[in-house]
C-alpha cells in the first residue's frame, strides 16, 4: 500500500488513475447497476481514523453529489496532521509491538503527505467519459504524456489520457 501511494506522489498521472469516485460520478455506477440489475453497489467513503470534520465534508459532498474544492479533501489520503495520531491507533500500536522503527515510519509517511497537491474536483468533469464510452485500458500501456515520443512507431501502444488531464488550468 505504501509503495502504491508513493508512486502516486512521484507520478501524478497515477493519482488520477487511482481508486476514487467523485460525488458527481456516482450516476455512472448507478446506471451500471440498473443496466446489470445488480443493485448491491456500495462505496466505502470513510474510515474510522478520520475526524468529524472530514466525515461531515465527505457525507455532504456525496449526499449532494457535488464538491467544489480539492478532491483529496474528500478521499482517504493520509495527511501530516494524521501521522502524529498513527502511534495511538491500533495499527500504530501493533507496529510498535512488532518492532517497527516509528521514527522511520514517520519519515516515510511525511514523504507521502499530499497537503501540497491540489486536484480541482470540478475540473475533472468529463474525465470518466472515456472510460464509460471507450475503455481500452487493457490494450494500452499507461504512461505520462511527456514519456511518449510521437515519432516512435510504437506510440499507439501507449495511453496518456490521465496525464493529459493534468495539463488543464
Amino acid at each position: 500500500m505504501m509503495k502504491c501511494l508513493n508512486k502516486k506522489v512521484r507520478d501524478p498521472y497515477s493519482l488520477l488513475g487511482s481508486e476514487w469516485i467523485r460525488p458527481e460520478d456516482i450516476k455512472y455506477f448507478e446506471e451500471m447497476c440498473n443496466k446489470t440489475r445488480n443493485h448491491n453497489f456500495y462505496i466505502r467513503l470513510l474510515e474510522r481514523t478520520k475526524n468529524t470534520e472530514f466525515l461531515r465534508r465527505v457525507i455532504m459532498a456525496y449526499a449532494t453529489r457535488s464538491y467544489d474544492s480539492n478532491l483529496l479533501d474528500i478521499v482517504s489520503w493520509i495527511r501530516n496532521s494524521e501521522v502524529a495520531k498513527l502511534h495511538k491507533i491500533p495499527f500504530g500500536i501493533q507496529m510498535v509491538k512488532e518492532g517497527y522503527n516509528m521514527k522511520e515510519v514517520d519519515k516515510y509517511l511525511d514523504m507521502l503527505d499530499l497537503s501540497e497537491i491540489y486536484v480541482g474536483n470540478k475540473k475533472l468533469d468529463g474525465f470518466l467519459e472515456k472510460f464509460i464510452k471507450n475503455n481500452q485500458c487493457d490494450k494500452k500501456i499507461c504512461t505520462s504524456i511527456d514519456k511518449i515520443k510521437l515519432e516512435n512507431e510504437d506510440s499507439k501502444l501507449y495511453c496518456a489520457y490521465c496525464s493529459s488531464w493534468l495539463l488543464f488550468d
